[in-house]
């Protein structure tokens, strides 16, 4: 009798013994009978102690005093040796275009101190001593060549859980159909079921919570199949590699047949090896997941012991014994959602048992059902209905998805005026239809050329007549705020939250007990926040500070330390966050320190350049970072198999390992996904082949999962134009959280713009699911109530200025001079070849007031003057070239005068210098580089002849124009430093959606708590 395994949505099945095949691809070593005689040992684990250490990690500092900069022009530039000023890996030039020439950077690179301050950075780089701790060691070791530095942390060897030797105990194991099988206490009979407490097949006794293991059969989701026969997914562990593992939840006899057939309901448990760690699992490692079968009992091979880890507990020390038949569970495994999740807590296992008969409870069914039921539509009332566990009634104000007639894709809003629901009776279930009457509101075009401000959170009535919707068509609830005017006090308070929008002078009849409960809701949140303070977050790899402001502006967080590198960046950093604790110095370092300072050693302080003292961080809430991305980049032609930088990564564990926070947040580009370990470099230079594909990305969740950290990827591409960047930009967000608390969800997307799924392994179905607001898991959409911010959007209440064309290689015409006389009426034309002075205003005047909701974030706090709208200066070559592309979307150097434009190869032609922007779209990635030149370059100004600002490559990643980066007496450098950190930063707007994300678990477990408390109270 063939059984076939199924979906996670199905039951799994696993065939009886007498077709069992084992199958001699993925079995790398024959398991005989011998597995009878397997000895079982008991583990022995020790808890992590729940109260903190009294010597907690510190930094120390100089304890040199200085006054804290205030002014930027003031500020003086301290250089640092260490500081790493490496150009991004795609930041080479054409050799395709002739004004590349070797002169362009000697307008500014003539400094001889700028040049061996470069090259004692690029030193530094290959003396980086990558160090790690304990834990996080034990887990890498075996994926790099290279040595680590391995420092002390809290988590002492003595408290490493070991496998040691226990009593002999013997398991049957069944490699044939059982020759005697006798039931146990029968428990219940219920309908065409007869359930028992326990079986016995040959003497062995199997009952309710055993995990068993049962030969694979044929899986329906192919793509798990091939992952559980391919090389990388095969365990050191034997059993592993041949078996699936499943726990009893109830064993029965069906009674509507003529065979009176055994079996048992199960709760599938996946090994680690078939998850996204395959290579990287803990040979021992068993995740539970959300799937349940029914079985024969028959398909049983034989039992196995499972020691279900409780928070706090650590793993057991790996053996990587083949036979091992003891295995540990700490985990839930969501192959959905390609995260690793805390267990369900005893006591929800226990209350929800009350749904459920005893004699048949399986956790896994009832969320299944639980499940199934709230995304069902419910009709409670005439004027209430349920869909996807959202509650509508009349008067409320919703989301609806665009009809699939028209291209809109940005979610139209309307209110309930009728509610009509009809039932169809089938066999076996009741269908129930819902129309809803809808009073359309309108809104007012964000992208607005009128010269007024338009606001796309200002709502207008519409004259249309009510439309009729399907429920189905509703995608959420949004809410609606009367105001007299737009000046009126609360509105800027109000608006600030996502999914608010309001109405002007008008009389709007709605639901205002339902909007009550939503504004206590915000109050409540409030009151928690200002009872238990922001999250202490350090943050490392800070940059010039684009995560962390945007964890500031949410609210949610609070920088209490942060650690740089790059003294530019650093300076930058401090400027605009003078109350921060800034620590210059490589990561490596630091956590040495740290480690030392721990172990109560008397040690030499590390400086500080503002005189911070450091020394008393105290408890850390937050540890977030994005390491640096060279290594990872897939701009970088040509890797190195061993790139020390790879490794930061790891050390930014080390450093929750150290601290052991409640959350960690991994910032990184997409690449990280792809880097391989262990490879080698392509014969021809390109990429790196063979070793451990996808190698980084499994041993940072390993390293976590180790640290007791669940774990849930915020997508593999999550795209920051989705949450009002204006910007295309790809970046992946690794969450994890300390067991016990609850992880982050996804960020939902306020603003449209197409995403993608992106699948882990190319042969499996291990997928990372695009953010959506979807509330149908099964139809996922890019839909959103705002629409793109494109590059006008941004940028266009800034003052115009063009570059002056040298004329260097093709002389001047009529032409030009009548072109240029036009063009100075609008606005000034500034030299960017030559003289001491850079191209734009350092400080000008706005062009026009905020024309839209996002120009007006940007300016919030500035007075009438915008500060740092200039370019760096070029070469002639390069400022003729930027002057000579047509003034259309899209133009690059193949629209050049053929004077201007050497023709190249077909590969090479693909390549694009000197592009320029569409206005009505969005900006590309910005680059870390300045130069039009530069290879993939779009950066010239959609109607200006130049390059883009460096506020206006500011705005494109959401720094508000209060944000400064330059100092008056090193514009020159300073001004291309810019664009790097202006680079490297995470867009703010999406530091602050994921800011958001996290305080609405932190306040969710703020208030658990309190409940859980006054309960005990």
């Amino acid at each position: 009798m063939s059984m076939k395994r199924k979906g996670d949505s199905s039951l799994p099945q696993s065939p009886s013994k007498k077709s069992r095949q084992v199958n001699n691809h993925f079995i790398q070593v024959k398991l005989s009978n011998s597995f009878s005689h397997i000895r079982i040992q008991s583990p022995k684990t020790i808890n992590i102690p729940k109260t903190p250490s009294p010597s907690k990690p510190k930094f120390s500092s100089s304890g040199k005093s200085s006054k804290t900069p205030q002014s930027r022009s003031r500020t003086t530039r301290k250089r640092a040796a260490s500081s790493d000023n490496e150009h991004d890996s795609s930041s080479s030039e054409s050799p395709s275009v002739s004004s590349i020439s070797s002169n362009e950077h000697s307008i500014v690179d003539t400094n001889d101190e700028r040049k061996s301050s470069a090259l004692r950075r690029k030193a530094n780089v290959s003396q980086l001593t990558p160090t790690l701790t304990p834990r996080v060691h034990a887990v890498v070791k075996n994926f790099f060549r290279r040595p680590f530095r391995v420092v002390k942390s809290g988590l002492v060897p003595e408290q490493i859980p070991q496998l040691v030797q226990g009593p002999s105990m013997k398991y049957r194991c069944h490699d044939q159909n059982p020759k005697s099988t006798r039931w146990g206490k029968q428990l219940a009979v219920d309908e065409d079921k007869i359930f028992y407490e326990s079986i016995k097949m040959d003497g062995q006794r199997y009952q309710i919570g055993d995990v068993v293991m049962i030969e694979p059969g044929d899986d329906s989701r192919k793509g798990r199949e091939e992952n559980f026969k391919s090389g990388p997914a095969q365990s050191k562990n034997g059993l592993a590699n041949r078996f699936w593992f499943i726990r009893i939840s109830y064993l029965f006899q069906e009674t509507d047949t003529d065979k009176f057939e055994m079996r048992f309901h199960g709760q599938w448990m996946e090994h680690g090896s078939k998850t996204l760690l395959q290579e990287s699992a803990h040979s021992r490692g068993l995740f539970l997941t959300n799937s349940c079968a029914d079985q024969p009992v028959n398909s049983i091979f034989g039992k196995c012991d499972v020691r279900m880890l409780s928070p706090g507990e650590l793993e057991i020390e790996d053996d990587e014994a083949f036979d091992g038949n003891e295995f540990f569970c700490q985990y839930l495994w969501d192959s959905k959602n390609a995260s690793f999740l805390d267990l369900p807590r005893p006591e929800c296992i226990a209350e929800d048992s009350l749904f459920m008969p005893d004699f048949c409870f399986c956790h896994s069914c009832l969320q299944q059902e639980r499940l199934k039921a709230q995304n069902s539509v419910h009709v409670s009332a005439p004027d209430r209905v349920s869909h996807f566990g959202i509650h509508y009634h009349l008067h409320e104000f919703v989301y609806l998805r665009p009809s699939s007639k028209t291209d809109q894709r940005v979610l139209e809003i309307g209110q309930i005026k009728e509610i009509r629901a009809s039932q169809a009776q089938n066999e076996d279930t009741t269908d129930v239809t819902v129309e809803l009457k809808i009073q359309l509101f309108l809104r007012t075009d964000g992208h607005s050329a009128s010269g007024s401000f338009a606001d796309e959170r200002l709502l207008h009535f519409s004259d249309d007549k009510l439309r009729i919707v399907q429920l189905g068509q509703v995608d959420g609830k949004c809410f609606v705020e009367m105001f007299p005017k737009s000046t009126a006090p609360g509105l800027g308070t109000w608006i600030k939250d996502d999914d608010h929008f309001y109405v002007l002078n008008a009389n709007l009849f709605q639901c205002s007990e339902c909007l009550e409960e939503h504004k206590l809701g915000l109050a409540t949140r409030d009151e928690y926040l200002a009872k238990h303070g922001p999250l202490r977050c350090l943050e490392l790899f800070s940059g010039a500070g684009g995560l962390g402001t945007g964890l500031i502006i949410s609210r949610f967080a609070k920088i209490i330390g942060n650690v740089e590198w790059d003294i530019d960046a650093a300076e930058t950093y401090k400027a605009n966050n003078p109350s921060t604790k800034v620590f210059v110095h490589d990561i490596n370092k630091v956590l040495h320190h740290l480690a030392q300072s721990e172990s109560g050693k008397k040690i030499t302080p590390l400086p500080s350049p503002w005189g911070d003292d450091l020394s008393a961080l105290e408890d850390i809430d937050l540890i977030s970072g994005g390491p640096p991305c060279q290594a990872f980049s897939l701009a970088n032609q040509y890797p190195k198999e061993d790139d020390d930088r790879a490794t930061l990564a790891l050390t930014m564990v080390s450093f929750a390992e150290l601290y052991r926070p409640r959350y960690f947040l991994l910032e990184n580009v997409t690449g990280m996904m792809h880097y391989r370990l262990l490879g080698e470099r392509h014969s021809q230079g390109k990429g790196i082949i063979g070793g451990i594909e996808h190698g980084m990305i499994k041993v940072i969740t390993r390293a976590l999962l180790t640290l007791g950290q669940a774990l849930l990827f915020i997508t593999g591409s999550v795209q920051a134009a989705n949450y009002g960047v204006p910007q295309n930009r790809h970046r992946l967000f690794i969450w994890a959280a300390r067991q016990g608390t609850t992880i982050p969800k996804f960020p939902i997307p306020t603003h449209y713009h197409p995403t993608r799924e992106y699948r882990f392994f190319e042969h499996a179905d291990i997928k990372l699911c695009r953010a959506t607001r979807s509330l149908d898991p099964e139809q996922p959409h890019s839909f959103a109530p705002f629409k793109t911010v494109t590059v006008n959007d941004a940028i266009e209440d800034l003052p115009g200025f063009d570059w002056v064309n040298p004329h260097h290689t093709i002389h001047v015409t009529e032409k030009d001079r009548k072109e240029a006389e036009i063009r100075r009426k609008k606005w000034p034309c500034f030299e960017a070849a030559c003289g001491n002075d850079l191209p734009g205003f350092l400080s000008g005047e706005y062009a026009h007031p905020p024309l839209n909701a996002y120009q007006q974030l940007m300016r919030e706090g500035m007075n009438e003057l915008v500060e740092e709208h200039v370019t760096p200066l070029f070469s002639s070559q390069v400022v003729e070239c930027t002057t000579s592309v047509p003034m259309k979307p899209q133009a690059c150097h193949r629209d050049l005068p053929a004077k201007l434009h050497k023709k190249t190869g077909a590969k090479e032609d693909k390549t694009v210098y000197y592009g320029r922007l569409d206005a009505n779209s969005c900006f590309r990635t910005v680059m870390t580089h300045c130069g039009p030149n530069h290879k993939g370059a779009h950066i010239l100004h959609p109607s200006q002849k130049r390059s883009l600002s460096v506020r206006e490559s500011a705005r494109c990643q959401g720094f508000p124009d209060r944000y400064t980066f330059l100092r008056a007496e090193n514009l020159k450098e300073d001004v291309r430093r810019a664009y790097k950190q202006i680079g490297n930063a995470v867009p703010i707007p999406l530091a602050l959606a994921l800011g958001k994300s996290l305080g609405e678990v932190v306040v969710a477990d703020w208030d658990r708590k309190e409940r859980e408390t006054s309960v005990e109270a």
